[in-house]
């Protein structure tokens, strides 16, 4: 092998390439021909797979053989292919095509055309058609070699070698792209060197300075440090406790100049040791109730019995039945189904019709006049028709490979073989192409350009002349970090940032406790633990209760029978319950449960006369207010609709839809009690209501009146 190296495969670059003159190649105990010795004349090297040695090489009738065999158990189409062996040769026979049979053929995607004379016509080929691509009249093939491609000159296709340079649109690639160098990067980044550098980090700091967030940014500002006053922390023993003597109703204050808790015990020396509860049957010394009111019997009994004036009710009252109440109506008997049988009685249909016997059985014979339909009407059936048209055979599909029959595609041409399997190696006289235009592989480009290894892994890591990037506070130039333990800070020394240990406290180190009581109490402070201890006084010998006491116990409130709304006035000698206008107020009251559109009669307690400023519902009710109970029975009957007569004593009444619905009384209206029960002119407290519930089912409609009391 003078002058001649062997062929490698390099991995890295997927090439094949020579050995190198000074690489070594070791082919012992590997079962490849060492070259060691000259062989045998007429023999070439075999390999067995597993060794490699001289055999005997194939004669030029063997070789013929093996070719022969090929063809005679092969498969042909539209041809017919035989091997002669005293001559060595192959045979090719292919019919004759008819001429008797007009038409197109496309196959696979190729029009070939047939003239009523017979004569083949191939599109792109002149009048016999091209079988190679130098016959095409667009193609120029002159001296192709492997490796040339068709390109386009502008006028017609030449075969040339393809290069990286003969690409279009090639990217334009960056200085960085082949020099792989940091420095040839555009738009750098800016690395940091000391935290002024950093983006979240603003203004010069002083001694003894620390970063701390502003909101926004981080700034250099004083630090909690400990030692006392200014705007710095405290430690424990910055902070102390004072007691002063007992005053008022005791403090608690701080000096924030000097962190001082100055406490004040209150002062208990006026309050009471001992009192004896109030009694109500006492009639001497200090447990005597004073000017108690009498109490009648119903005070204590809370029985119905027992009340004065009370109304006479009707039995239905008590009683709640149907069967109690007067002037019932009469209700008419319950409704039955009506009966299409029944012939008296209301369950008889007046004015029935007759029924022809269709309507109740539904068949299609008990229908009148129905038309006489055909057989096929019933059937459904094609040969119940009449009139039936005579349909031809069935059409059959052209087979190209029939030989009879109307079937059978006359004149059809004898195809080239890549007629049929559109494949480019049944392709006469075709180029040899380029590794790069099978495989569409940049790494099979000639003349392409030596990228540098970051141009293909896109990786920071692979750049060269890369920047050290600064990744902890120790890296930056302006900060030095030495051992540091757990919650040092760092702070501005003049010159440089460095970490130090603060003694500080926080919240979470101030605690306190709470001692047994003891003589008036005191607060004290532990500068060493930050524990404040409460010591309560001691009030174990102080009254703890003054019983039940009323304002009738005082020596100058005469309370007598006080009524609902009065208020205390001094009539010379004693305070007294006494009527007082004014003072905008709220009344209500309730009814029972009650069904939807039932009515109840209410009472609510509010003022002699009052002016009516709201009416509030709970649920939607018609609510009418009298002056009297008198105007409320007479009222009776009215319906929602009608208004009331003038000077049917009705103040005001409301229809509301839903509930917790409020009318505002615009302009207010004068209300006033009318009532003359027991032949007492004076008129009472009582605001007379009727209610019917109108929210669709039962419920107890609550009622609010805001009103202003005008008499006393």
């Amino acid at each position: 092998m003078a002058n001649r190296f062997p062929l490698i495969a390099n991995a890295i670059t997927r090439q094949l390439e020579e050995l190198q003159v000074g690489d070594n190649l070791n082919l012992s105990a590997s079962g490849i021909y060492d070259g060691t010795s000259s062989g045998i004349a007429g023999y070439v090297l075999t390999s067995t797979g597993s060794s490699v040695s001289w055999q005997a090489a194939l004669t030029t009738e063997q070789i013929q053989d093996i070719i022969g065999d090929m063809v005679s158990v092969n498969t042909e189409t539209n041809i017919s292919v035989t091997y002669d062996d005293p001559n060595g040769k192959l045979n090719f026979s292919i019919p004759i095509a008819s001429n008797t049979v007009l038409g197109v053929v496309k196959p696979d995607g190729v029009t070939i055309t047939v003239s009523p004379a017979g004569t083949l016509t191939v599109i792109g080929g002149g009048s016999t058609g091209a079988t190679n691509l130098d016959g095409l009249s667009d193609v120029q093939i002159g001296g192709a070699i492997t490796g040339h491609t068709l390109r386009y000159n502008g006028t017609q296709f030449v075969n040339a070698s393809l290069s990286y340079n003969d690409l279009t649109s090639t990217p334009i690639l960056s200085t960085v792209a082949t020099s792989g160098s940091y420095n040839d990067l555009t738009f750098k980044p800016s690395i940091p060197l000391n935290i002024n550098d950093l983006a979240d980090v603003e203004g010069s700091p002083s001694v003894g300075q620390v970063l701390k967030w502003n909101g926004s940014l981080w700034a250099p500002a004083a630090d909690l440090t400990g030692g006392g006053g200014g705007s710095g922390g405290i430690n424990f023993s910055d902070l102390s406790v004072t007691t002063n003597t007992a005053a008022g109703g005791g403090a608690l204050a701080y000096d924030n100049t000097n962190g001082t808790f100055t406490f004040t015990p209150p002062n208990l020396s006026g309050f009471l040791t001992s009192q004896s509860p109030s009694d109500w049957t006492a009639t001497t010394g200090p447990t005597r109730i004073l000017n108690k009111p009498t109490l009648s019997t119903v005070a204590t009994s809370g029985s119905y019995v027992d009340l004065s004036n009370r109304p006479v009710f009707a039995t239905v009252a008590t009683s709640g039945l149907y069967s109690d109440l007067t002037g019932t109506p009469t209700i008419p008997a319950a409704q039955v189904p009506s009966d299409w049988t029944a012939t008296t009685g209301v369950t008889r249909i007046l004015n029935k019709p007759t029924l022809a016997a269709v309507a109740t059985s539904g068949q299609y014979t008990d229908l009148a006049n129905r038309p006489s339909l055909a057989s096929v009407a019933i059937s459904a059936s094609y040969n119940d028709l009449v009139d039936l048209p005579t349909i031809p055979a069935a059409q059959v599909s052209s087979d190209w490979n029939a030989t009879t029959g109307i079937s059978r595609i006359l004149n059809k041409p004898t195809l080239a073989a890549v007629a049929t399997t559109g494949s480019w190696f049944d392709l006469g006289n075709r180029p040899t192409l380029s590794t790069v235009a099978t495989t569409g592989s940049y790494t099979d480009l000639t003349n392409r350009p030596t990228l540098s290894t970051v141009a293909i892994t896109g990786s920071y890591n692979d750049l060269t002349g890369r920047p050290t990037l600064i990744t902890a506070l120790s890296g930056l130039t302006d900060v030095t970090i030495s051992s540091p333990t757990s919650n040092q800070t760092i702070r501005y020394n003049g010159t440089r940032w460095v970490n130090i240990t603060d003694n500080t406290i926080t919240r979470a180190d101030i605690s306190s406790t709470n001692s047994s009581p003891s003589g008036n109490g005191s607060l004290s402070y532990s500068s060493s633990t930050g524990v404040f201890t409460f010591t309560p006084p001691n009030l174990s010998s102080y009254i703890t209760g003054l019983g039940t006491f009323s304002i009738d116990a005082l020596s100058d409130v005469a309370i007598g029978t006080p009524q609902v709304g009065q208020t205390l006035k001094w009539n010379g000698a004693n305070w007294v319950p006494s009527e007082s206008a004014g003072g905008r107020t709220s009344v209500n009251g309730s009814t029972s449960s009650i069904v939807n559109g039932a009515a109840e009669n209410i009472t609510i307690v509010g003022f002699k006369s009052y002016a009516l400023l709201k009416i509030e519902t709970s649920h939607a009710a018609w609510v009418t207010i009298y002056s009297d109970t008198g105007s409320r029975l007479s009222d009776i009957s009215r319906l929602e609709n009608t208004d009331p007569q003038p000077g049917a004593g009705v103040i005001a009444e409301v229809i509301h839809t839903t509930a917790n619905q409020t009318t505002k009384i615009t302009p207010g209206t004068i209300g006033w009690n009318d009532d003359t029960l027991g032949g007492d002119p004076t008129p009472s407290k009582n605001i007379y209501l009727k209610v019917v519930n109108k929210s669709g089912s039962t419920a107890a409609i609550a009622v609010t009146l805001t009103i202003l009391q005008l008499e006393t």
